[in-house]
């Protein structure tokens, strides 16, 4: 901030983008204004991971970021959101911010009627296979008409955005760079990380690992995330040199999942962490034991798409009602 500035204060809102405005809530306040982070109780974007989420809020407000919390379902939770509406009001910003993708329209009562509002468009047109529900698409051109100005990334991000009445800003990703770099990894590596749609170029990555593994076998691809474009992602030719030292014989695996009494309320559509819930306090022998089904959909899933090459025991204590259950779930995913 530049000096003799008055600090202001400064209200940001979102739904999603938490992490990208929890940086900048963080850079906010280190130049001295107050800031107010609202945001909402789910944890989408961390994989369904909650411990995730609550360490990068508490690193916000750590930074002296004051934090409002939405509740995650506003149906069941009415008088939650109430108190976080209300709560935000008491605030009394001078000027606000909301990211796009804020499709929650109970978000809007976080505002006063008159409030200067900035909005970040983040994408001024849906990708390509990236359509909104027209109930999002509604909300966010909501926002858009509620805003005084429009932030885009990019100049050429400014005309996708069509005739608008409000002012338009141009202000460029920043990044966060260490003092000094990391150090590199025995193993050469290529990371993918983020939600895997057709849009991210999934697929001209996987086309490009053909031509790395031809020169660099040894070098690994690594990726994180889950979307429709994950059947895009490329077959690793080591994996035959694997299968042709089987023989002809048909491999045996074995699939356990964590006990439902130790990981419990853990989201049935998301894989177990053992990294993080070890983390969390969980102990490893604990996490080792077997549960009494096949109760996470995820693992059940995993499981489906390597029976093409091996067959798969279950360990489970109930093991006969665990293997029916795998069964089943097989067995649905397979068309009528």
């Amino acid at each position: 901030m530049p000096v003799n500035t008055t600090p202001l204060r400064v209200m940001l809102l979102c739904d999603w983008f938490l992490k990208y405005t929890a940086s900048f809530a963080l850079g906010l306040a280190h130049a001295g204004n107050d800031v107010c982070l609202v945001c909402r109780g789910h944890a989408h974007e961390f994989g369904h991971t909650q411990h995730e989420r609550t360490r990068t809020l508490e690193h916000a407000r750590a930074g002296g970021v004051e934090i409002i919390e939405f509740p995650e379902r506003m149906s069941s939770r009415q008088r939650a959101a109430v108190r976080a509406a209300r709560e935000a009001r008491r605030w009394r910003p001078q000027i606000a911010h909301v990211q796009s993708a804020t499709f929650e329209p109970r978000l809007f009562f976080a505002l006063g009627r008159r409030q200067p509002l900035v909005m970040t468009i983040h994408d001024p047109v849906p990708h390509e296979g990236h359509r909104l529900r027209r109930r999002n698409l509604l909300i966010e051109r909501a926002w858009r008409r509620r805003a005084d100005c429009l932030v885009v990334h990019s100049e050429q991000l400014v005309p996708a955005l069509g005739s608008v009445p409000q002012r338009i800003a141009v202000l460029p990703h920043g990044a966060d760079i260490l003092a000094t770099p990391l150090p590199r990894p025995r193993t050469p590596s290529v990371l993918l990380f983020g939600r895997l749609e057709p849009y991210k170029g999934v697929r001209v990555l996987s086309d490009a690992m053909q031509d790395v593994w031809e020169k660099r076998p040894d070098v690994r691809l690594l990726v994180c995330g889950e979307g429709p474009a994950k059947n895009d992602l490329p077959d690793d030719p080591r994996v035959e040199a694997i299968k042709a030292s089987w023989r002809g014989v048909r491999p045996l695996a074995h699939i356990s999942v964590s006990r439902e009494n130790i990981v419990v309320g853990h989201c049935r559509e998301t894989l177990p962490d053992f990294a993080a819930l070890s983390e969390a306090g969980h102990k490893a022998a604990h996490l080792r034991g077997h549960s009494d089904g096949m109760w996470n959909s995820a693992v059940n899933a995993l499981v489906a798409r390597h029976l093409e090459w091996c067959d798969v025991e279950v360990e489970a204590k109930s093991k006969n009602i665990a293997s029916r259950q795998l069964a089943d779930f097989v067995r649905a995913l397979e068309p009528a």
